[in-house]
């Protein structure tokens, strides 16, 4: 059973779901700029590995949002230029954590778009999705993850934009089938103009399906989004309790929970009794 915390919810974060009149393909808008901002200022980002950590916020949300409470997304997204690596967890119910890891010069770096997409009930096992970065922009490898790993006929239109340390925007619409579609679905999905994807995540309008794919849309559901993490003292404990202590270990340990940065003060005569 999974346990997380709620940390702080975003009335303007939010993504919105959509389906076609004629039942075959489905849409989601996502708007996520308060929610970057409060993980870019918890982690004291700017410039590029702010992009990268809200670019990546944005897919994932819109990734999650398919899904049904229970399954989780893990995105990972590794920019070798940079030499960091961007990971965010998304739940359905609207929860999001997120963090930005960096490489040293000694690691071997490379450019690569990971989903690890994992049912929270007994009898599933994770199920790993992974490509190969072939594209500058996030949207085109999320759409190449949706078509080659999971098959699924899909068009993704992100824009995000940071300046130093502040999100501007962030915001993403992404069309896909559903059962049921047919081969002209397909077509129609997969030859979105991702042009006119990029502007509907900037300025949306719920007329948008006529146009991009032949077929309206109309409103089904709508979330809020949060921060939230899973870390807690108990945790910590038990993972270190599988450890051997060190000689002369001091009384405490301080540790920092990577996603959150809650500070935990660990007393290892709890850990390790004398």
């Amino acid at each position: 059973m999974r346990t997380i915390r709620i940390e702080k919810t975003f009335s303007d974060s939010k993504w919105t779901k959509f389906l076609a009149v004629n039942g075959r393909m489905r849409a989601v808008r996502c708007e996520t700029v308060s929610l970057a901002q409060e993980l870019v200022d918890r982690h004291g980002l700017q410039g590029i590995a702010a992009q990268k950590l809200t670019e990546a916020v944005v897919a994932a949300v819109l990734n999650s949002s398919l899904h049904d409470d229970g399954e989780d997304i893990n995105l990972k997204l590794e920019d070798a230029t940079a030499r960091l690596s961007a990971v965010v967890d998304a739940r359905p119910e609207g929860a999001v954590r997120g963090m930005i890891s960096f490489q040293s010069d000694t690691q071997p770096a490379k450019n690569s778009f990971a989903v690890i997409y994992t049912q929270n009930r007994d009898g599933y096992a994770p199920y790993l999705g992974m490509t190969e970065s072939r594209f500058n922009s996030i949207d085109e490898n999320l759409d190449l993850y949706f078509r080659q790993s999971v098959q699924i006929a899909t068009s993704t239109g992100i824009v995000v934009e940071v300046e130093g340390t502040r999100v501007k925007r962030a915001s993403g619409i992404l069309i896909q089938i559903v059962g049921g579609a047919s081969p002209a679905d397909v077509e129609a999905v997969n030859n979105v103009d991702r042009k006119k994807l990029r502007a509907l995540a900037v300025e949306f309008r719920e007329n948008f399906g006529e146009d991009l794919v032949g077929v309206g849309f109309k409103k089904i559901e709508e979330r809020e989004l949060s921060t939230f993490c899973t870390c807690s003292l108990e945790k910590l404990e038990d993972a270190l309790r599988m450890s051997a202590p060190e000689e002369n270990e001091p009384p405490t340990i301080e540790a920092v929970c990577e996603f959150c940065q809650t500070r935990y003060v660990i007393e290892t005569a709890r850990i390790w009794p004398a």
